[in-house]
């Protein structure tokens, strides 16, 4: 049941998907009535279609995108996902977690246990508690078997329409879908119920997934979806956080304070956030990238590259304030690693706009001493040829 992608909302891509996948398999398998086991693996044929064509989609999905090559981090994020299930999960589905290179911030899961992250919803993920929800949350969908229910919640709802039992090409999209969508939210709120009593029983902070929601809200400013989608977004997270603190108030016991993890979250994690900083600020989402960087600045407060991409993403920005903010960070990446030649020239960008041609000079000069066959080699010259 994948839900990934940036340029359409959640909600349909979600829908669509899934009822791609389901509806492939519907003249495959026959209809009858099932009783489902929320832990237990069967052997049912359609467990076993399911099964066989989640592989499938995994393949397509690593051709398509770029895995984030990094064993230590999926090695964490696999062994945390593991720890928050208990010994009888773990015999009989063996989870694994993948991260894609991929700006947008989504996750998801198949039935046979894997579980994929892109990379822009790592970096939007403050603590290791807000790592375990999203995780416990994915790891439910296979727990709970939710991609069988979805199938066989269409196939059932096929037969008492009459008449559609029979090849997969007689459904009506058009009147399985609205029903789908609405199952599939069920889905949803199951997946994010047992999320919190299993981040609760681990010791995380129950509280987080209200804040984590909170973020996804603010980060759709700086999308790529159009304005009618971002609204559509908006209101979906807004009653997926409304249910989500809904729990809390009714499960006095899961709205006690816990651990946070933020130190060994960001410990794991600082390269991919750095990472989508750079993409960020290469995009123009400046305000995502400069809170990405400042949260691995508090991690690893002497990277010179760190403070660099800071100093561009303040430059290009131009708000109040942000020129002067830039100059500081080049200048303590300059402190931190002299020979390092974007600093140089960051900071000479900004001294010739403010008519400091002399300090320009300097700055454009000692970056190409640093980088002698620098890409803009002939750019930075013409600059360099008004400073005189």
């Amino acid at each position: 049941m994948g839900r990934l992608g940036a340029k359409e909302t959640k909600r349909r891509i979600r829908c669509g998907i899934a009822a791609l996948f389901i509806f492939s398999l519907l003249a495959c398998v026959p209809a009858r009535s099932v009783h489902f086991t929320k832990v237990e693996m069967g052997c049912e044929e359609e467990e076993r279609l399911l099964l066989q064509r989640s592989e499938a989609e995994q393949r397509l999905i690593e051709e398509q995108r770029s895995v984030y090559e990094d064993e230590q981090l999926e090695h964490y994020l696999t062994e945390l996902a593991r720890s928050l299930q208990p010994p009888e999960v773990l015999a009989r589905i063996s989870f694994r977690v993948t991260v894609l290179r991929d700006r947008s911030a989504d996750a998801l899961s198949f039935p046979d246990g894997r579980i994929y992250l892109t990379t822009g919803m790592v970096a939007q993920l403050e603590n290791e508690a807000q790592l375990a929800i999203l995780l416990t949350h994915e790891m439910t969908h296979c727990t709970h078997r939710h991609a069988l229910r979805a199938l066989r919640h269409v196939k059932e709802g096929a037969v008492r329409r009459k008449g559609l039992s029979g090849a997969a090409s007689a459904l009506s999209w058009q009147n399985a879908l609205p029903s789908l969508e609405t199952y599939l939210d069920e889905l949803e709120s199951e997946a994010d119920t047992v999320a919190l009593q299993l981040v609760v029983r681990a010791g995380y902070d129950g509280a987080e997934g209200g804040k984590l929601l909170e973020w996804q809200q603010r980060d759709l400013e700086e999308g790529d979806l159009d304005e009618v989608s971002r609204v559509t977004r908006y209101r979906e997270l807004e009653k997926r956080k409304e249910f989500w603190h809904k729990l809390l108030d009714t499960r006095a016991e899961d709205a006690k304070p816990g651990i946070t993890g933020r130190e060994a979250f960001l410990a794991h994690t600082h390269r991919v956030i750095l990472d989508t900083a750079c993409a960020d600020e290469a995009r123009g989402r400046f305000t995502l990238a400069q809170r990405e960087v400042e949260r691995y600045l508090a991690i690893r407060p002497d990277d010179a590259r760190a403070y660099c991409l800071l100093g561009e993403i303040c430059r290009q920005r131009g708000l109040v304030g942000d020129r002067n903010k830039a100059k500081d960070c080049y200048t303590k990446a300059i402190d931190l690693r002299p020979s390092f030649p974007e600093p140089h020239r960051g900071i000479g960008l900004v001294y010739y706009k403010e008519g400091e041609k002399a300090r320009a000079k300097n700055s454009f000069e000692a970056y190409l001493i640093f980088a002698p066959d620098a890409p803009d080699k002939a750019y930075i010259q013409r600059y360099l040829s008004t400073c005189n």
